[in-house]
């Protein structure tokens, strides 16, 4: 029997070492849900809300009507903005209608301004707003005059119809807003003042890519229903993009050939509105985003099963396997069994438990692996952020806990 040369062994050593070293470097990414709290917190006495569309630019509105294409300037004949504007709110009520902050939602029946300008739109420049600071300023004052603003820039002041804004609530009147209060038990009115919407697309022959742009306006008013008063406005503006680059990762080579790419205006503008309607209610109530989450693969047998579980979704049954082999003599595999357990534990809801196995994992080769140390202090930042999401969102559903 022949035997091995000496340098052959210690090659092969050497090999095998570096296989071991780099095996933290074999990983793969799986897309979960996770939910996030609300970005605005509303104080929690308000947990009964009423939602009314109000919208003023309903009319064909020839200001909207306008859009570009290319050099081109271009004007509509159809509407799309109030067809864009019930899409928004429709959205927008769903979302809290299936919410988990309110105890009710009350969608009141929509009033439809058309062919409507406004009357007292005389812009006030009393002292209040000429003091140095706004701190003396009603809310109601800054709401209304920013509505009237809006309202004397977009609106076309020759209809045949006219609706006088009041100096204190807008387009409401004070026993308006009590009735409202009175019949619906709410103790918040978000009321959809106003919708509209710019357009255009675009060409860059530098880059050779066409972009598609959709600009949208709402401005909301909100009343306190308890005391009868309005107390703020959100004027909010929302932009989305089509990129050719993006949609085909081609080449284009004038506007015609990009807007065979790129979605119809129609499509654009009411995929648009759906968005922003999307973003207001992300702004009042938790949500759920899909985020992306890095687990450790390896040519071990038992971990190879457990990757083809978790291509099934079946993250218990790999858990399982992960779980056998946490103390495994191979610290490779047992660091990667550890971290892949801690993500099994997020997806179950189980923050704490998922921190407990990051750090376990981390405590395998402290710093001494580069690539597995960076892995286990990102996830664990990703999950102390989650925990405090998570606190978040408790008060934010139980605000007496």
């Amino acid at each position: 029997m022949s035997r091995m040369p000496r340098y052959t062994l210690i090659y092969l050593a050497a090999i095998l070492t570096l296989q071991g070293c780099n095996t933290l470097y074999r990983t793969s990414t799986v897309d979960i849900e996770v939910m996030i709290p609300a970005k605005v917190r509303l104080p929690h006495k308000y947990n009964r809300v009423a939602i009314k569309y109000n919208n003023t630019n309903v009319s064909y509105n020839p200001y909207f009507a306008i859009y570009s294409e290319g050099e081109q300037t271009l004007k509509d004949t159809v509407n799309i903005d109030s067809i864009a504007s019930e899409v928004y709110y429709s959205v927008f009520t769903d979302a809290l209608k299936n919410n988990i902050i309110f105890d009710s939602v009350t969608i009141l029946d929509p009033s439809y301004y058309s062919n409507y300008s406004y009357d007292g739109l005389a812009i006030e420049m009393d002292s209040s707003f000429l003091a140095s600071t706004v701190d003396k300023i009603s809310p109601s004052k800054i709401a209304v005059r920013s509505l009237k603003i809006m309202l004397k820039k977009f609106i076309p002041d020759t209809r045949s119809n006219v609706k006088e804004i009041d100096p204190d609530y807008g387009l409401y009147s004070k026993n308006e807003i009590e009735e409202i209060a009175k019949t619906t038990g709410a103790n918040l009115l978000l009321s959809l003042d106003f919708f509209a919407g710019f357009d255009a697309i675009s060409y860059n022959r530098f880059t050779k890519t066409g972009i598609e742009t959709v600009l949208n306006i709402a401005f909301w008013n909100i009343y306190d229903l308890d005391t009868k008063e309005l107390i703020y406005f959100y004027n909010k503006y929302d932009t989305v993009y089509w990129n050719t680059r993006q949609l085909s990762n081609v080449d284009v080579y004038n506007l015609k050939n990009a807007k065979k790419i790129l979605p119809e205006r129609k499509d654009a503008i009411l995929n648009a509105a759906d968005i922003a309607g999307t973003n207001f209610a992300e702004l009042l109530i938790p949500h759920w985003i899909e985020v992306q989450r890095m687990y450790y693969k390896s040519g071990h047998v038992e971990l190879k099963k457990a990757e083809e579980l978790v291509k099934q979704n079946k993250w218990l049954e790999a858990a399982e396997i992960w779980k056998k082999n946490v103390n495994n003599k191979n610290k490779s595999i047992a660091a990667k069994s550890m971290f892949n357990l801690a993500l099994a534990c997020e997806i179950e809801g189980n923050i704490d438990a998922a921190i407990d196995w990051v750090v376990k994992s981390f405590q395998v080769y402290k710093t001494k692996n580069e690539e597995h140390y960076f892995n286990t202090q990102d996830y664990l930042k990703i999950l102390q952020q989650r925990q405090l999401d998570i606190r978040v969102i408790d008060m934010q559903i139980n605000p007496e806990l």
